[in-house]
């Protein structure tokens, strides 16, 4: 599926609040505000993400990295 501009940064807005929270409570993340673009200090909250998660240290939003931040969100704010 094809997104637009408009939903690619909606998406990266999204993603970044959730690492921005994960970052709040796990101090290996680098806290990033969440913005629209992906800037290289996005890439390297995710980079440490990555490494602390267990997952292939890439900086690039896959759908594994993806899931494992939506389910490390949920788990911290339960």
């Amino acid at each position: 599926m094809l997104y637009t501009d408009a939903q690619k940064q909606e998406h990266i807005e999204e993603i970044l609040g959730l690492l921005y929270q994960i970052a709040l409570r796990d101090s290996r993340i680098p806290i990033v505000l969440p913005e629209k673009e992906y800037s290289e200090e996005a890439a390297l909250a995710v980079r440490a993400f990555q490494q602390a998660y267990g997952l292939p240290v890439t900086g690039e939003i896959d759908g594994d990295t993806w899931n494992a931040i939506v389910e490390t969100y949920h788990r911290l704010m339960d």
